[in-house]
């Protein structure tokens, strides 16, 4: 079946789900915007080229959040999405964070007119990781509850453009627990996708990897977000009273380190150059980096 009689099928099948319809209007109201990692190099790029970040997390980190959420993977799952989407947050300075997940994983067969959907949280800076983490579980159990409107068709439903030439209009990223979620489930939206993050619990580590469109990101890059994320959650797990807007990105180690390197009063400033000037030049040398957190 070619993309365009598929497409046909997706909108009769979808014109039947009316109350799914509106709950995702509803739910991607407003100015959703798109939240994704900067970046510069290779957006002239069409054509998706995907390498991996692979890594495990083991000892306190893993422990920690196995016994957090009781040993269900499910719970897994909405406590990596939290931290992705601060992590996204925290990068973007935005409080409106969109991510996309697969749907549940079935235990038997059956056909589906949509197997992904999108997860939007607001990030307010007082919250507490603790009450953040509820407002995700329920943003995850209506987006299943709601999941049989395709989310290829909400871009059309919203008026947002969508030619199918370039990235997905609602969300860059994708998170997924490979126990409970088929990696099969994300085929059809996965060509618009730039960023893949997958976990799978084993009986002593966390196995993780990030499969990213190499077109746009480096591998350094990609493992520079892959430790912030673990940086997150090693400040959640043993802190979830932690306010969103006190949660770092980096360690206290990294955070010595940047200091003592950076922090040179002997170093020699040109004179005849602005504030603003200097730091659009190096906004410019190094663009995927952040340039202030506040």
């Amino acid at each position: 079946m070619n993309s365009n009689d598929r497409l046909k099928n997706l909108r009769l099948a979808a014109a039947h789900k009316i109350k799914e319809k509106e709950y995702w209007t509803q739910k991607l109201s407003g100015d959703p915007g798109k939240t994704l990692f900067s970046y510069s190099d290779g957006a002239k790029y069409r054509e998706r080229q995907f390498h991996r970040v692979e890594f495990n997390w083991k000892g306190d980190i893993f422990s920690k959040s196995m016994a957090l959420c009781q040993d269900s993977h499910y719970s897994l799952h909405m406590l990596l999405a939290a931290a992705l989407e601060i992590l996204m947050a925290k990068y973007t300075a935005r409080t409106d964070v969109i991510i996309g997940t697969p749907v549940y994983r079935l235990a038997f067969n059956t056909k589906m007119i949509n197997r992904v959907v999108a997860l939007r949280n607001y990030l307010q800076r007082q919250l507490s990781f603790k009450t953040f983490l509820l407002q995700v579980r329920e943003t995850i159990n209506e987006a299943i509850e709601n999941y049989a409107y395709p989310v290829e068709l909400l871009p059309e439903a919203l008026n947002i453009p969508f030619d199918r030439t370039g990235d997905f209009p609602l969300f860059d990223t994708i998170i997924q627990v490979k126990t409970i979620h088929h990696q099969s489930y994300s085929k059809n939206i996965r060509p618009y996708i730039n960023m893949i993050f997958s976990f799978n619990p084993t009986a002593d580590c966390l196995e993780g990897e990030v499969e990213y469109n190499s077109r746009l990101y480096k591998k350094p890059e990609v493992e520079q977000f892959v430790k912030q994320l673990e940086n997150i959650l090693h400040q959640t797990l043993f802190n979830p009273d932690i306010q969103l807007r006190a949660i770092e990105i980096l360690s206290p180690l990294e955070k010595k380190k940047l200091l003592s390197e950076f922090d040179h009063t002997g170093n020699q400033f040109t004179i005849n150059k602005t504030i603003d000037q200097l730091f659009e030049e190096q906004a410019h040398r190094s663009p995927h980096y952040i340039a202030m957190v506040y």
